[in-house]
């Protein structure tokens, strides 16, 4: 059946850990919805997770927008476990799945602090994923791991996770369009069967890599951002002081400016 998750102002959303949108039923999340998963139980298959079987939508807008975080984050529809000043982490919940029967379409949300049991904030287990005007930050391991399926995201950003965005396999080129990854360990990382579609992407502060690209393919990503008018680290750019591109990524020309 269809149901549906709606704003109450100064009130969070508990979800019990394991929760099942099933392959017959929709959830609709609501704008200014705060979501807070519970403790998560890593000694079950898909323990911690919230999966998407069937059909997720997630309506914020850019003025009130969908939380997704940690009990532990009083940021958001404040103390809701009653556990005083206790700070979040990374890893405090486990992650959003989406199944290979699972359709998710996240628009303007803030996804925090998850990636708990299996390392992943997002996962796409050959479903269908799409993101827009998104925020994920501070999780353990990707922002989104994507084994399967199709990926779209839009004027998104990856921020202070283990890796923005891990691509491996798809049905098809990952779409990534306007894109920030910031402040993450590696911000995308290429590992699958097509490579993605880059439309001016920015890659600003990853400390190891702003685009570390893993396969015997190209990664076309010009005209993207690497955080410095140079242009990216690279053997090949020797002025560069931008993020760091690994061998296998077409790179020139770069924007000279934020787009």
């Amino acid at each position: 059946g269809a149901s549906i998750l709606s704003s109450n102002t100064g009130m969070a959303y508990i979800v019990p850990s394991n929760s099942l949108v099933g392959a017959d039923a929709s959830l609709t999340v609501n704008a200014g919805t705060v979501i807070k998963p519970g403790g998560i139980d890593c000694w079950y298959l898909n323990g911690g997770n919230i999966r998407v079987a069937g059909i997720l939508t997630v309506s914020g807008t850019l003025t009130n927008p969908v939380i997704f975080t940690s009990t532990r984050d009083d940021a958001y529809a404040g103390d809701t476990n009653n556990d005083g000043s206790a700070s979040p982490a990374a890893g405090d919940w486990g992650a959003i799945q989406i199944d290979a029967t699972g359709t998710a379409n996240i628009e303007h949300a803030l996804i925090r602090y998850g990636g708990g049991c299996w390392g992943n904030t997002l996962r796409n287990e050959s479903g269908a994923l799409t993101m827009t005007g998104t925020t994920v930050e501070y999780g353990k391991g990707p922002g989104i791991a994507q084994n399967g399926g199709t990926l779209s995201v839009i004027s998104s950003t990856f921020a202070h996770n283990d890796t923005g965005i891990a691509l491996g396999t798809s049905i098809g080129a990952p779409t990534l369009d306007h894109v920030v990854f910031s402040a993450n360990k590696t911000g995308l990382f290429v590992t699958g069967n097509y490579t993605p579609v880059l439309t001016q992407c920015s890659f600003v502060g990853n400390t190891d890599y702003g685009l570390n690209n893993n396969t015997l393919n190209l990664v076309n990503a010009v005209n993207s951002w690497w955080g410095s008018d140079t242009g990216p680290r690279h053997a090949t750019n020797p002025t560069g002081t931008g993020d760091t591109v690994s061998d296998g990524v077409i790179f020139t020309p770069f924007l000279s400016a934020a787009p």
